[in-house]
């Protein structure tokens, strides 16, 4: 099928944020993955990054769109204290990028 990618079917939950993390996201939904962009009730950071110098001022945030092509989205607010579930508890449940570094602690 000519519309088949690489990543065609892959699911991915960006977590993440600045650079690294939704970039690599973007590449995955270049090639063809259903990437789900998890920001703040606030909004992702990038939002507002062509306010802050040195970057070009802008009245449109370029930089979060180009790091947000191809993406759905969704607010998730983190902080509540509620239940929740993430994973789909199967193998084939969604890839998920954060920009979060896991503690020593966490390692162990």
């Amino acid at each position: 099928m000519a519309s088949d990618n690489i990543f065609s079917g892959l699911k991915v939950v960006d977590l993440a944020s600045f650079i690294a993390g939704p970039s690599a996201a973007v590449i995955l939904s270049d090639f063809g993955a259903d990437v789900i962009k998890v920001e703040p009730p606030v909004g992702d950071l990038w939002r507002h990054g062509h306010q802050i110098p040195p970057q070009p001022q802008a009245k449109d945030a370029y930089p979060w769109h180009l790091a947000n092509r191809n993406k759905r989205g969704i607010t998730l607010d983190l902080n509540l204290r509620a239940p929740r579930r993430f994973s789909s508890g199967s193998s084939n449940g969604p890839t998920c990028l954060s920009s979060i570094r896991r503690t020593r602690h966490a390692r162990n």
